[in-house]
């Protein structure tokens, strides 16, 4: 906005939107095409052809419809010697972004293009997804990112390990923080109102539950300390959370555990702000030991001391910033 750049988003619609692009607007003013998610299409196609339904290959099916039609749109808009910059994100966006680059003719939009991929994650050593998946993800890399003309990641550990891995030049950081307005942004009902609480402590763990994050570990440590409450700010909850939940009854703590919807990502720091601690429970995994995730930045902002795994990325933070605890 501002400097003549002209937006334009694109992602994948849930599972039930199989057939057509769904047309949006976000942030006001940017249009956003969601694709049609082909994954159930997909998996009906190889389970009739009587094909092994492998995650990784399923993955990799319909990854690339999309980069069909992400380069379809690119082509559509003509680029021809403009500037034009694609930014993907993660390493399924890496698969799409990289060969929606190879599908475009060189002496026109795709000669214009320059890439930019943020790498979220450190698939080798992300062992919480599945084997085939994290495979072929690793294959993805090795032969994607030394034809990015630019790559970004979240932490310097990562980076690190990733030139050394792939032989790469220098890799940008990026952190998941957000702007310090966002300390103020939030004007709903605050955290203890909503939640009829004086001033108990009062844990927090934001963002997403599955296996490797430890929050299962977190609701087992709860009978130790017994006037904490713990606000899990999540998405739907899932068969995996309602598990969690089970766990707590037999605990005889699911009533110091309290639960809240995912708010706008520029809203948590200031809806947390009237918590007591940030917790940052994840296993010790590889992908975890090089990360530097979104909900510490939302601690820090929202002025939360921090008591996280002691994982490398982690712990070398805390030593040149002691903003907390490692366990």
């Amino acid at each position: 906005k501002g400097m003549g750049i002209r937006l334009l988003a694109v992602g994948v619609q849930g599972i039930n939107g199989e057939f057509d692009c769904e047309y949006k607007t976000i942030f006001g003013s940017v249009p956003l095409i969601l694709l049609p998610n082909h994954n159930r299409a997909v998996w009906r196609a190889i389970e009739a052809a009587g094909l092994p339904l492998d995650q990784g290959p399923r993955y990799e099916l319909r990854l690339g419809l999309s980069a069909g039609y992400v380069a379809a749109i690119i082509s559509e808009l003509q680029v021809g010697s403009q500037p034009f910059v694609l930014h993907s994100h993660d390493f399924t966006g890496l698969y799409v972004a990289g060969n929606a680059r190879h599908l475009l003719p060189r002496s026109a939009a795709g000669s214009a293009i320059k890439w930019i991929h943020d790498i979220h994650e450190y698939v080798q050593g992300y062992h919480i997804i599945h084997p085939t998946l994290q495979a072929l993800g690793c294959r993805w890399e090795g032969h994607y990112y030394p034809t990015a003309d630019t790559l970004t990641t979240v932490s310097g550990e990562l980076s690190r390990r990733l030139k050394v891995h792939y032989n790469l030049p220098d890799i940008g950081i990026v952190y998941n923080c957000n702007k310090i307005a966002a300390r103020h942004k939030y004007r709903g009902e605050p955290l203890r109102t909503k939640f009829g609480l004086g001033s108990e402590p009062v844990l927090v763990h934001s963002g997403s539950i599955r296996p490797g994050r430890g929050v299962d570990h977190l609701i087992n440590a709860l009978p130790a300390i017994p006037d904490a409450h713990l606000l899990l700010l999540t998405g739907k909850l899932s068969d995996y959370t309602e598990g969690l939940l089970d766990l707590a009854v037999s605990l005889g703590v699911r009533d110091r555990i309290l639960v809240h919807p995912l708010l706008p990502y520029d809203e948590v720091a200031s809806f947390i702000a009237d918590a007591d601690v940030g917790m940052i429970t994840h296993e010790n995994y590889g992908n975890a030991d090089v990360s530097l995730p979104n909900k510490l930045f939302d601690y820090l902002l929202a002025e939360l001391p921090v008591v996280c795994a002691g994982t490398t990325a982690l712990a070398q933070l805390l030593v040149s910033w002691p903003v907390g605890q490692t366990f």
